[in-house]
This record gives C-alpha cells, sequence and structure tokens, in this order.
C-alpha cells in the first residue's frame, strides 16, 4: 500500500544518524519509530544498493551498518518489499509535479541527494511528505502524528474532547483525494453545511489542490433524497471555503455501516456519523471518539479490503445511484 523512495545520501545520513545520536534519547526514540516504518509499514524503493551505501561508510559504521541494521531492515518485513537499484524512478524529480506521472496514492520521498527544487516545494504540489536531511524528525512527527479525540469529557483527558472541526488543523496536510464514507452524513442540510466543508476545509494545508471529494452514502440517505440537489449544494458550499475539487456521490445499500475518511496520507474513523455539530456549535453525535491515524498504520489487509468494497460499489453504481465527476485517483491506483 505505501511506498518509500529513499536515495543514497538519505539512507547513509538515517543509517549514521542512528549510530550518533544520544543514547535513551527523545531523537533516539524517534528515529527507532521512523525505522519501524522502513522495515514494517512500507515497500521501499532505494536508488541505490545496499552495497553502495556500505561503501560510502568509513569501516567501523560499515560493520555496525551491515551486520546489526541491514540485516533488521532486511529480515521479518511484514509482507513488505524492498526494491534497489530503481535510479529511473527518482528521474520523476526532475519535473515539480511527481504524482501525475509516479500514479501513486499512498508515498513519501526522503531525500539526501540535490533535485530540481526543495523538498518544500515538492511537498506543496504533491500528496506525499517529502523528508529531507534536515529537519527529517520534525518532518516524521507530522507525517506520523495520531490522536483520538472523545466527543464527551474524560477524566484526565478535557484536552482532547474534539469541541470543534478547527481541532483538525493539527492534522493538516496537502492531499488531492479525499473520500467520505458515512450512510447518513448528507441526510440533513443543517448537518452538510455546518459539518461537511469544515471538515475538509480544516484537514487540507492547501485547499486548492484538492481534485476529489467521493462521498458513499446509503441510498434514500440523501438531502431532499436528491443526489443532484446533495450534490449541488456541495459544490456551494465547498466553493465559499476556496475549493473547487471534483465532487462525487455514490449511494448504495451496500455501503457499510462504518464512517471513516480517507486522504493521500491520513486515516479517520469515527464511532458516529460526521454530522457532529449543530447550528449553534454544540455537540450532537452519540457517539463516543474519533480516531486520526497515518494510513500506513491502518491494517493493511482491512485497508484494502475496505478500498475494493468501495471500488465495487462506485464500478456497479447506476446512473441514478451517483452524481457528480472525479478524476483518476485513490479508487483507481491501489
Amino acid at each position: 500500500m505505501m511506498q518509500t523512495y529513499i536515495d543514497e545520501k538519505y539512507l547513509t545520513h538515517f543509517f549514521r544518524s542512528l549510530i550518533s545520536t544520544e543514547r535513551f534519547s527523545e531523537e533516539e526514540r524517534i528515529r527507532e519509530e521512523m525505522f519501524d516504518y522502513l522495515k514494517g509499514k512500507t515497500d521501499l524503493i532505494l536508488d541505490t544498493d545496499f552495497t553502495s551505501v556500505l561503501e560510502s561508510l568509513d569501516s567501523h559504521l560499515r560493520q555496525v551498518v551491515s551486520t546489526t541494521f541491514l540485516t533488521r531492515l532486511t529480515t521479518g518485513r511484514n509482507g513488505t518489499d524492498i526494491q534497489t537499484g530503481q535510479r529511473n524512478k527518482f528521474r520523476e524529480l526532475r519535473r515539480l509535479d511527481v504524482y501525475s506521472k509516479l500514479k501513486s496514492p499512498f508515498a513519501s520521498f526522503w531525500l539526501g541527494g540535490e533535485y530540481n527544487y526543495p523538498a518544500e516545494r515538492y511537498s506543496e504540489k504533491n500528496p506525499y511528505y517529502f523528508l529531507s536531511n534536515t529537519g527529517d524528525v520534525e518532518q516524521w512527527q507530522k507525517m506520523s502524528k495520531m490522536r483520538t479525540f472523545w466527543v464527551s469529557k474524560q477524566d484526565g483527558n478535557n484536552d482532547l474532547v474534539l469541541t470543534s472541526w478547527e481541532q483538525l488543523k493539527d492534522f493538516s496536510h496537502n492531499f488531492n483525494d479525499i473520500i467520505i464514507h458515512d450512510r447518513f452524513c448528507l441526510k440533513d442540510k443543517s448537518g452538510i453545511s455546518i459539518n461537511i466543508p469544515e471538515i475538509i476545509f480544516n484537514l487540507s494545508s492547501i485547499p486548492e489542490n484538492i481534485r476529489n471529494i467521493i462521498f458513499f452514502v446509503k441510498k434514500g440517505e440523501t438531502y431532499n433524497n436528491s443526489l443532484q440537489q446533495t450534490h449541488d449544494l456541495l459544490k456551494e458550499l465547498l466553493q465559499q471555503k476556496g475549493i473547487s475539487a471534483n465532487v462525487m456521490i455514490y449511494q448504495s445499500y451496500q455501503t457499510p455501516h462504518d464512517r471513516f475518511i480517507i486522504t493521500n496520507n491520513v486515516f479517520i474513523k469515527s464511532g458516529d456519523s460526521f454530522d457532529y455539530f449543530n447550528a449553534d456549535g454544540r455537540m450532537k453525535t452519540k457517539g463516543t471518539s474519533i480516531e486520526i491515524m497515518p494510513v500506513f498504520n491502518v491494517n493493511k489487509a482491512e485497508f484494502n479490503a475496505l478500498i475494493n468494497k468501495l471500488k465495487d460499489i462506485a464500478g456497479n453504481a447506476s446512473d441514478a445511484d451517483k452524481c457528480g465527476t472525479r478524476s483518476k485517483g485513490i479508487l483507481e491506483m491501489v
């Protein structure tokens, strides 16, 4: 599911940092967390091979990396893959828009070499995280951030109570596609207006980059029982937020009960419909919590089964059970 592109200069930097970081420090903990991700939660695509990496190190580091880190990295990978010598795939970095050529919905780049653009520019243009030798720990913390918000006060956890969709700004990131799967979130005009645009706007760091907003709801559970009216309402509300993305709605009796949101980087699971707040901003949901995590922390088999179910609903939807437009995105690329 997840693909991570790493060049030789970053990989040698990462190994050196693992060795030189102070024992039992916060940085060591974070770098070990990064290592665990590279080992078992993503496919790795390397521009070089491990022999070249080892040759770039002095004899002491070479021994440690060879006997310790490479063994850990290449064994027990939990079904993920390593591809070496893939220099041609890094040629896509000659252009600023990597996504349109790469066609991978879930990816990140860990780069130590010099390319046509700095990492920040690539990040602004593509729905990926770009890590570099400078500030990689901080970028990883953004990429891997997780939280559970409660929807009512909990003893000792009141700072984690969801009181406004503006709290999603802590997880804002650049994405092209967002899938909102909720059988009843488009039923009520007031609920749509107050909740849906706010969720999307606060999750996106660059709203004008959003290309596709896709909804899966239960058949007959749309505003005025009309897909077209619901679609037009959404388009109007989103444009007021500066979002001009494609909007697509699918309705089906087969839409699963679970409520979730998927972007190119984040998975959000809710205990109730995303119609959380009423007109005066008061919480009306009966749910207990909302979980936010990176997509790579979702069980791979469960995630793929979920995507396949959505593909099936979308692929078999009659003209009467869909409304809107969308370009190729997550559903075509997984």
